[in-house]
Formats: C-alpha cells, structure tokens, sequence
C-alpha cells in the first residue's frame, strides 16, 4: 500500500497531494519537531517526535534514497516504515547495514497507519559511506554529520561486513523455541488461516498426533499439533504449538518445515527446522522428544539442535540398528537479505544423511548427495532388500533417484528413478511390514501427472523397478504434501493438504494394501477425505470478501 500510494503521490490521509518536481539530492538545514517538512521532494510534515529525537538534526533531501559519507564518528539514528503489507520498509537494509533497533514504540512518521515507523541506531566511523533506498530518513546525534555524495559502487569489503551483520543475527536461529503446551485460545482454529500439512504418527497406545504449519508458508510460519484417540474419527483442538515469532526479533524467526516420527522405543518425535526470514543460508534441525504420547498430559522435552538445515521426513531405521536421518542444507545461499550468507557451508549443501547409533542421543553426518534442479531435497530414504540405500529426492524437474552402496557414505550419480513421474512436489515412500514398498505421489499413473491434483497409492515388489496399484486418493485440485505411516494391523494413513491459503484443510485418508492394488476401497475400515482440521480463520476471511 504504501508503495502504490507514493507511486501516485499520495499518502494515507495527505491522499490527492502533488509530487513537487524532482530535484537532485540536495539538503536542506532541519530539526526534528512537529509540522516540519520532512523531504525536498515531497510536502509531508512531521506529525510526531519521541523524546529521543526532538531538537535533533535530521537529513531534509529526496525521500527516493541516497548515498551519504560520514563526516565525523558518532551516533547515527533511521527511521523507516515497519515491516507490513505494502510499507515501503527498509528495516532489512538497515541491519544488513549494521544498525540496530532502539527500543521505542513505532510512531507516525505523517499521518496514516501504514507510515508509522521503527527507529534505528548506529555507531559510525568517519569516512564510513551508507546508502539507502526510499523510505529511510536519517537523523543526526550529538556529535554526527554527514553529507550526500555520488552514488558509487559497494566495494568487496562493504559487502562482506553486510553478510557478516546477517550472519550475526541469523545466530537469533540458534536460541531453541519455547514448546507451548497451553496455547489456547490465542491458537484455536479460528485463528488460524493457513494450513500446510507436516506429518502424522501414531503412538504406542493407537492415539494419532498430526501437525502442519499456520501462519503461511513464509517467514510468518509456526507449528500446531492435535490428537486423536478414535482412530482419527474426531481431533482435538490444537494442544501444541511451535511459535518462535517475537516481537523483541528485527526479522521473523520461523518454524516451516519437519516431522513426526514414532522411535522403535515408543518416544514421539518432534522434528523440525528454526531459520530466520524463509532460510537464513544456514537454519537448523531440532527435536523435541515426548516420552509419554499416549498420556492426558504428555511431556515434551526442551528442543536440541541437531544440525544446519532442514529435515521434511521421518528417519529410516536400518536392518543393523542405525537411525538415518534426512537433513537438507539447501544447494544455494540464503534468501533475501540472508543472500550470501554462510558461504563456508558451500561444501556440506545437499541431501544429507545423519546417522545415530545411540538411539538418537547424538547424530553424526555420514554423507550427502547433490542433485540438479534442486527445490530443498524433501529426501527419502528406503534400504533395498540388498542391503543398498535407496534416495529419492524433490527437484524443479521432478522425483530423483540415487543409490549408496556403502551405508550412506558416498552416493552415485543421480538419475530419474524407472517409471516414476512427479511434479516439483512433495511424495512419499516406504517400506511396509509385507515387505513392499509404498509410494504416494500426484498423478493417477505411475508415469504421468498433472500437477498437484491425484493424489495416488502405489505397491512395489521388486524396490521400485515395477509398480501395481494405483488408488486415488484424492481427485482433487490443490492437494499436496503426503506423509504417512504403517499401523501394527496392516492400516496405511497419510495426511495432505488441500488448498492451503483459502481452505486451509488438513486430510486424511485409511486403506490398505489390498485397497490399492483393487485401485478402490474394499477393505471395511478404509476411509478417504477425513477432515483433521481446517483453518476456519481463512474460511471467515473468503466470506468477507467481495465476490
């Protein structure tokens, strides 16, 4: 909004002003008081002052950015808008800029919501040369000056200590999250609006935990969890969430992606990644493990980081006792002000494979592998009837395959996997007690699909060379990411998604190995489309919506 209301020269409550002719960058003598002009270029005043800044001098020049050097050493203080939909914020750049957030309440800049603004600080070297893209207004200390200068180009050094200003705030990424076991009402269901499935797993005593993300798949992410104690029949309102968002961060710290996973000890696992913004070229892994899932009042412990990263899928237990863990460090920098970020971790990006021989008290890396057209890996992990390792992974072009030999020390070259074909989405594969393998993925044959629409149950007797099968599971448009398990009686369940921005829906479906291969229901327990939640936030705020 606020860029869109400056590109027609209007501004909230000063909406029908006039853009003065644009001038070079010159300044004019200025202090910060109520009704002074605040640009060169534009005929916005100042509504208010906070007692930190009244008196002092500020930069009265072109609101459209500029280059400044420092005259002298000392404080320097921006004002920018805050982050929000349509704010012409700046606050990234002025932390890649190494200016920190002053503990002031936002406050209106000129009139409108949407121009209310955070305030900055920064010690500045003299000679030091700062430069700032539209909205940021510079405000001098005590014993500050600077001047605008020609814009000249970043040298290698700036930009090197802009990287190391993220990579100090990334470390926000290392402090583990609170797990909040009573988080309602202020996460009950009518306030969610998104809805983004993570994982399903079952208990020792038959209770089913599903979780998926709220917020968005964005950097405003977070966790929620429920339970079922009826096979799924019925779920309870939200009893967990993972919320690492704070107002005291400058960026979003956020909780996107990972999983459940019952242990062979009967431990519910909570895994999950931590990064700042969407990834911060680094993230992390962690878990937090429950010892009593089956409990009325189940005990979560505190989380511990595993890794850098991100984990989507459960671990793989191997015929000689290993847990194999999935990590993705994704094959590129950060994102957004995190670009270039964490370069010495270039070597270790790819789908990685961690190893615990301790029953997941401590992890070791083992090996990675490296795709083309990487999109985060989303790696899986089955161990072949040879005793081979079997990965496929999630690339732009589609499902990858790549076979270790040696327990996952080092991988072949990848290629597409036989028959399979999958869009860039989200699949799921896994041996079952019959000793089969189970594949969900989108498109109803095994060698096509249409996108997310299809979703589809296949068998394989010979480790995925053949394929028999095909239940649909859901037909629809707008579904996606699958994840399941294998009940003690023989049951598959997977969860998806469907719609997640409007509908928000988290489903079910129940059938079993004989459901597939007659590529229809036919068992009498089976069921599809089981509703586990549904973000009815998102459904109130569609109906307000004009048609």
């Amino acid at each position: 909004m606020f860029g869109k209301l400056e590109a027609k020269g209007e501004f909230a409550s000063q909406a029908g002003m006039q853009r003065k002719p644009k001038p070079k960058p010159v300044v004019q003598p200025a202090i910060m008081q109520p009704g002074v002009e605040l640009f060169t270029d534009r005929q916005y005043r100042l509504q208010e002052v906070p007692e930190l800044l009244k008196g002092r001098k500020f930069l009265n020049t072109t609101i459209e950015g500029y280059e400044v050097v420092c005259k002298t050493a000392g404080t320097l203080y921006a004002l920018t808008p805050a982050r929000r939909p349509g704010a012409a914020s700046r606050e990234l750049d002025l932390i890649r800029l190494g200016f920190e957030k002053v503990n002031l309440p936002e406050f209106p800049l000129f009139p409108g919501e949407i121009n209310r603004v955070t305030t900055w600080r920064k010690q500045v070297k003299q000679g030091e040369h700062l430069r700032f893209q539209k909205l940021v207004l510079l405000v001098m200390g005590a014993d500050t000056s600077v001047e605008v200068t020609e814009a000249t180009p970043r040298s290698k050094k700036e930009k090197q200590a802009e990287i190391k200003n993220m990579e100090r705030l990334a470390d926000l990424a290392l402090v583990p999250p609170v797990v909040n076991t009573s988080p309602l009402p202020e996460y009950d269901y009518d306030k969610l609006d998104y809805g983004m499935t993570i994982g399903i797993e079952r208990t020792p005593g038959g209770r089913l935990w599903a979780c998926w993300v709220a917020g968005g798949d964005s950097p405003e992410a977070f966790f929620v969890l429920a339970s079922s104690d009826d096979d799924g029949a019925s779920w309870s309102r939200p009893r967990v969430v993972l919320d690492s968002h704070s107002p005291d961060h400058p960026i979003d710290r956020s909780i996107l992606v990972g999983n459940l996973w019952t242990d062979p000890l009967g431990r519910l696992w909570l895994i999950f990644d931590q990064s700042l913004h969407m990834f911060d070229g680094r993230a992390g892994v962690w878990a937090t493990v429950c010892e009593n899932p089956d409990a009325a009042d189940p005990k979560w412990s505190k989380p511990r980081r595993i890794w850098h990263g991100v984990t989507l899928n459960k671990p793989t237990v191997l015929s000689n006792g290993e847990w194999m863990l999935p990590i993705s460090l994704d094959q590129r920098s950060g994102f957004g002000p995190f670009k270039g970020c964490f370069q010495e971790l270039d070597s270790q990006r790819g789908a990685n494979v961690f190893v615990s021989t301790d029953q997941g008290a401590t992890w070791q890396r083992r090996g990675a592998a490296t795709f083309p057209n990487p999109d985060w890996h989303e790696h899986m992990i089955v161990e072949r009837k040879d005793g081979s390792l079997w990965m496929l992974a999630r690339t732009r072009k589609g499902i990858m395959q790549t076979i270790s030999t040696d327990g996952g020390r080092t991988w072949a070259n990848p290629t597409q996997p036989p028959q399979i074909r999958q869009p860039n989405a989200r699949f799921h594969i896994c041996r079952l007690a019959s000793g089969r393998l189970l594949l969900i993925k989108h498109g109803d044959k095994i060698d096509s699909h249409q996108g997310r629409v299809q979703l589809s149950a296949w068998l394989s007797d010979d480790d995925g060379l053949t394929w028999q099968g095909g239940l649909v599971i859901d037909e629809r448009k707008g579904i996606s990411y699958p994840d399941g398990f294998q009940a003690p009686d023989g049951s598959i369940y997977i969860s998806y998604d469907r719609n997640r921005s409007t509908d928000g829906e988290i489903l079910l479906a129940k059938f079993t190995e004989q459901d597939i291969l007659a590529k229809k229901l036919v068992s009498p327990e089976s069921k599809l489309k089981q509703l586990i939640s549904k973000a009815t936030h998102a459904e109130i705020d569609s109906q307000q919506k004009p048609e």
